[in-house]
Parts: C-alpha cells; structure tokens; sequence
C-alpha cells in the first residue's frame, strides 16, 4: 500500500528533527520525503514533487507560512496542512483555520500521541479526496479508520457519522454484542526492532492478513495500532453465562492463533475485554484489553488474559511482603552477596510479584533496583559503561521488558559482571583439569611475586591463550581476577588481624603505590580498607 509524502517546513533543525524522531513514521502510513527552511522554497516542492501533507512553523524568515497558506490556497493545493506553532504564535494558528486548515499543533507541547492523532484524522481526510481504491479497498479502509477512532481517540460512532462517514463506513459486525481483543507481538522490541523496514513491513502485513482472515470468520474489523499491536472488534454471541463467554472468547483466541501461525507470525499475548452492546464505550473495552496485556509481564507470553484475571490471580501477598524482599536484596547489593542477591531476586520476581500483580508497582520497584544497584556501582568503581555498554541506566530501563523472568535475567547478568566468585579452596581446585589445578597452586604458592598469565602459561609449558580459556571455562573466573581475589583474601586478614598500616599492605601484596591497593580493594569488596578495618573492629568489640 503506497504511503502518504509529507513534507516539513521549518528553519530550524532541532524542530525539524523533532518531528522526524518523535514517532516511529514507518509504522504510520506517513513518510517524510522533504524538508523546507522557508514558505518560499516549501511552495516550490508543493507543486513539483508529490506532495499529501504538508507539517509548517509560522514564523519563517523569507516566507512564513500564512504566506505559504495564503499562496496554497490560490494555487488549489490538493493535500493537508498541519500548523506547527508555539504558544505566543496561538493567534496566527488561529487564522491558519481560514485558510481551510484543520489541524494544528502546540511545538513546544507536542507528544507522541498528539502527532499520531493529527496523522489518522488527516489521513481520513486525505481518503476522502483521493481516488477510489480498487477491490473496496476504500471501504476498508474507511471502517478501520472509524475503528480506530472509536477506540483510540475516543468518538463516538454518531460524531464519526456527522464527520462524513456514510453508510458503506458500518463494520463488519454480524451481531449486536461485541468483544475487543488487543494483540501483541510477544519479543517485538528485542526481536522486531532489529528488522529491516522491509522486514517489518511484511511482518505486519502478514499478520494483518492472517488477522482479516480471523475477523471476517466472526464478523469483526481490525486494524494495526503501533509497535506490535493489533486490535480486533469482533461479533460475539449475548451470553448471560461468564462461563459462555470465557468459552466463545477462547474460541476466537484460538482461531486468531491458528491463523498466524499459518503465516509464520510470533507468538503472541491476546488481552480479552468483558462484553459490550455499545460501540460509544469502545475505548473503555479497548483499556480494559490492553491493561490485561500489560500482566503478560507477571504471567509469561503467549498467553489469553481476561479482563478479570489480575483479580483471580492475586493472594496475600502484599506490598510489605515485597518491601521486606527488597531490603534483602539491597543487603546483598552493598555487602557484595552474589548467591543471596540472586536467591532474593528469584523470589521477588517469580514468586513476590505474582501475588500482587500491580504493573505501576512493579515499576516503582524496578526503579529503586536500578538505583540502589547504581548507588553500588559508583561506591565500588564499577562504570554503567563496563558492565552494561551504555553511559547510564535510565531509571525505566526495565519497562522495556516484557517478563518478570526476563528482568530477572537482566539483573543475573549484573551480578555476574560485578561481584567476583569467591576464592577456589582445595576441594574445589582438585575437581579441575591438571593444568588448571596445577596453575591454582603455582598462584597459591606465587601470586605475591607478581606472576602472570604469560609466566603461568611458560611455567606449565602451554600457550597462554590456552591457558586462559581453559582456566576460564572451568573455574568460572579470568586469572587476573583470580589472583586479585587471592591478594584481597590475604588484605581482609591483615586488616583484620592486624595493625599493619595500609601502605605496608599493598607493599606486602605487590603493589607499587597504596592508592593503587585503596582502589583495588574498594572494586572487589565495595569498601575502603578504612572502613572495613573499621567494620571489622566494631564487629569483635
């Protein structure tokens, strides 16, 4: 399906970047072609390249766009306008309206859904003027586009037909009582993000395809929202049983499953909303469905959730169970307990988080995780950079995740970059191959001298690249980091039980500069020798 040219008209660049970043076009049936800095040039592109839509800043130099406007409309320009203006230009996007302009935006307001807005009203308006697509392409189009309406924005569907909807625009309903199924792409930002807009494409109309085929065998519409998610309007039987109705929704569950598969499509999260007889209260159901979806988080992919399910799956626990969960959990972070930290984690998420399945909760805990854990990470000279790649951990890093397993995993991957293994004993070094037992106890007996990998590998007469994949792969751990592990053993007890001073440590250990020891022994442990000499001693008294 050919998509609609739009071209930006704006001197400056941060706003015309702005518009081209703050949706994702390629799932519109908008793409932007051209850019203008002024009316003057905007007027020349308007008229000799294809042009449907046209997005305008007022204030420009050379031409501003009253100018651009004014000369559209004397020239009997064919597409759409969009005014783009600030709050102090309100009053000329007011006389913007006289020139037959019906949309309009606030610049320094603008959000995602007010852009997607403004696009499905014009491109209603821009299938009113085109030319009659064939096969009732039109018609088609016409009914997802009040579909659309009636769930996202929301209208009613009376206001729909004041707007110029005519008879032919009705839905496709074969009864009077209707349910709204939300559908989303299970893994669709880990997965999908990573196609091409090609493959995207097909994606979407496949599944679309697959989607008709399920709506016209119940009587039904539907129509791809954004980001993964289809939405059906289907004809259900009026059924004063919830248990007919859980079963005449399944059905329809299944059958939108059975002919996805058929194309290939991913799985999916089917969100089922309670029945209705009023298409006015079609955003109501819409919010309802995808509020079902959102529990996917707590209950896994693939799956049909109700309505009502969060209601059936809660028990006792409670915010203060959680609470205490989480206490546990930052008393692992800073006292540097992998195997507790994890153990804690698994409990919170698979088991805690089950019972009280409060989405907006959920994120509120996720985002005191990341906090904490960030607080950790400065305090032990850990960077965001090392462990995740990324300069910084936004704060709704996790809402990207779609399981409560998958969050989980997120934070097992943190803690094995953070917290180093303990310190191999003799039971555990005899399980090893011979070249690694045999490299355990050379370092055991050697790693004060300042030994490495390459004396290591010479010593025991094999490649040092050898050695470390070996040594890696059974002991969990680098040999740098095995040998730091056992300088820092050897740290704890002469802080302990010792009045050495620090710099005689790192002397005694094989350090050339006692800020160098300081620094090491904060990254492994969390602390300053200072204060876990200090701790220690607080402890024995």
């Amino acid at each position: 399906m050919d998509r609609y040219k739009v071209m930006i008209v704006d001197d400056e660049m941060p706003a015309r970047e702005m518009l081209k970043a703050i949706v994702d076009w390629e799932q519109t049936r908008f793409e932007i072609v051209h850019e203008a800095v002024n009316g003057k040039e905007a007027l020349d592109i308007a008229f000799n390249q294809d042009v449907d839509l046209i997005i305008t800043d007022i204030q420009m130099p050379v031409m501003d766009g009253l100018g651009l406007l004014r000369a559209l409309e004397e020239k009997a320009f064919t597409g759409e306008v969009v005014v783009l203006s600030c709050h102090e230009e309100f009053r000329f996007a007011r006389e913007a309206m006289r020139y037959g302009v019906k949309e309009y935006l606030i610049k320094d307001l603008l959000s995602e859904a007010d852009l997607l807005e403004v696009l499905s009203a014009t491109e209603l308006e821009l299938i009113k003027k085109n030319a009659v697509p064939k096969n009732n392409e039109r018609d088609i189009l016409f009914r997802r586009e009040a579909l659309r309406k009636l769930v996202i924005t929301p209208q009613s569907f009376d206001e729909l037909l004041l707007s110029g909807f005519t008879m032919h625009s009705y839905f496709n309903l074969t009864q009077e009582n209707y349910t709204l199924f939300v559908v989303w792409m299970d893994g669709y930002v880990a997965q999908y993000e990573k196609l091409t807009i090609e493959q995207k494409r097909l994606q979407v109309r496949n599944s679309m395809d697959a989607l008709t085929r399920a709506a016209d065998a119940f009587g039904g519409e539907v129509f791809y929202n954004r980001k993964g998610e289809f939405i059906l309007l289907l004809s259900t039987p009026k059924t004063a049983s919830g248990m007919d109705y859980f079963k005449n929704s399944q059905e329809r569950c299944a059958y939108i499953r059975q002919k996805l598969k058929a194309v290939g499509s991913a799985a999916v999260t089917i969100g089922v909303s309670n029945q209705f007889s009023d298409l006015s209260n079609a955003n109501e159901r819409y919010m309802e469905a995808k509020n079902a979806c959102k529990y996917r988080v707590f209950l896994g992919g693939g799956r049909n959730i109700f309505f009502n399910t969060p209601f059936a799956q809660m028990h006792k626990a409670a915010p203060d169970q959680i609470e205490d969960r989480l206490q546990k959990v930052f008393g692992a972070i800073h006292s540097g307990n992998k195997r507790q930290l994890l153990s804690n984690l698994k409990e919170l998420y698979s088991n805690d988080f089950r019972g009280f399945m409060q989405y907006n909760y959920l994120r509120y805990v996720n985002g005191r995780l990341i906090s904490e854990m960030l607080k950790h990470m400065a305090e032990s000279m850990h960077s965001s950079e090392d462990i995740l790649g990324m300069p910084y951990i936004p704060l709704n890093y996790l809402d990207s995740m779609e399981t409560t397993q998958q969050m989980f995993e997120f934070w097992e991957r943190i803690a094995e970059k953070i917290y180093d293994d303990e310190v191999l004993d003799d039971a555990q070094a005899s399980a090893y191959g011979v070249k690694v037992s045999q490299a355990i106890s050379m370092l055991k007996d050697q790693y004060k001298t300042g030994i490495g990998l390459q004396e290591l590998a010479e010593s025991l007469g094999v490649h040092k690249v050898y050695l470390s994949r070996v040594f890696k792969e059974e002991t969990g751990v680098t040999v740098s980091h095995y040998i730091q592990s056992l300088k820092m053993e050897d740290a704890k007890r002469f802080l302990r039980d010792t009045e050495m001073k620090v710099y005689d440590i790192a002397e005694a250990l094989g350090y050339s500069q006692s800020q160098q020891f300081s620094v090491a022994f904060k990254k492994m442990t969390g602390e300053t020798p200072h204060t876990y000499r200090k701790r220690m001693q607080e402890k024995l008294s």
